[in-house]
């Protein structure tokens, strides 16, 4: 794989019965791996009265299902740099649907290792404020239960900084403050024995809940392993752009960019740079979205040049 990959979300423009055009119209967006949304398959599928949905088959029909989509992958040299699981994984007092998302979460493991994606993001859960403790039990717990099936399968668990909302209002959640989320990742590491669970750091997350960006990414440090890269005006988590966003006095940028560059460029990071950009693209017209996809992807070797360490890329 390569470093620093230019990586784009799978959301909204993936066609399940037509994966070919579609992975060749990602790559001649400029983008080289992908942030599978296999969340987004769980949901159109998922059956709340019975508890059922597509991943209630095998694991051979799973890989037969997905094995298109790996072909076209494979063509156009384009790689999974992560997958982006089921949330919200726990529903307090509800434990037939949260052992139904352990069995979910287990097979998209199994479907990760077929694509050979080692990166699976699984959310953590947010309780009510004041049951801090209660929170930290119920995920730890969670992620315990997943431990096996990431030996197995060969995954590395991420494990997002999250936020809440109120009415219009956006507060810090669970693993919005990084020493928190250190704690988590170096608790069941040792529990596990090995390095099974990682950060995926969403820089749109860590704005609404007023982080400061480069020290959340030295402190979380060579835990770092996958980005969620977007932009917003510190208000609501909008999915824009980056350098598209300006702050409440509109006299600069909302998010400081040169922090979040100097601070991956800090730690050495490695790992895919990954736009959730979504709704900035959906809110173009049709006919104008692969140039909107085009210019992120130009802002993703933007990046990379700047974050390299070596003269590896000249673009």
């Amino acid at each position: 794989m390569k470093k620093l990959e230019i990586c784009v979300q799978t959301e909204h423009w993936l066609d399940a019965t037509n994966p070919e055009e579609s992975i060749r119209f990602i790559k001649e967006c400029g983008f080289e791996s992908l942030d599978y949304n296999i969340n987004q398959c769980y949901n159109d599928t998922f059956d709340k009265e019975h508890l059922t949905s597509m991943f209630e088959r095998s694991l051979e029909e799973l890989y037969a299902y997905y094995k298109p989509l790996k072909e076209a992958a494979n063509k156009y040299g384009i790689t999974f740099s992560l997958f982006h699981g089921v949330f919200p994984m726990y529903y307090a007092g509800e434990d037939a649907r949260n052992e139904h998302l352990i069995e979910v979460t287990e097979k998209m493991f199994a479907v990760a290792e077929y694509l050979e994606c080692k990166y699976v993001v699984v959310h953590p859960w947010s309780g009510p404020d004041l049951h801090k403790e209660e929170e930290k039990e119920v995920n730890l717990k969670l992620y315990r239960r997943l431990i096996p099936a990431a030996k197995k399968y060969g995954v590395t668990i991420c494990l997002e900084n999250l936020f809440k909302h109120y009415d219009l209002d956006c507060f810090s959640a669970a693993c919005s403050n990084a020493e928190e989320l250190c704690l988590y990742i170096d608790t069941l590491n040792a529990e596990a024995d090995e390095e099974l669970f990682g950060v995926c750091f969403d820089v749109g997350h860590a704005h609404v809940t007023t982080e400061n960006i480069y020290q959340y990414l030295t402190t979380v440090g060579k835990r770092l392993k996958t980005l969620h890269i977007h932009d917003n005006n510190g208000l609501s988590d909008s999915h824009m752009i980056p350098y598209t966003q300006m702050d409440r006095t509109g006299r600069r940028l909302s998010i400081n960019w040169e922090h979040f560059i100097r601070g991956l460029k800090e730690i050495e990071y490695e790992g895919a740079l990954s736009f959730e950009t979504f709704r900035a693209v959906d809110m173009l017209p049709e006919e104008i979205q692969k140039d909107g996809l085009r210019f992120i992807a130009a802002i993703g070797r933007y990046f990379r040049r700047r974050i390299s360490l070596s003269s590896e890329y000249g673009e």
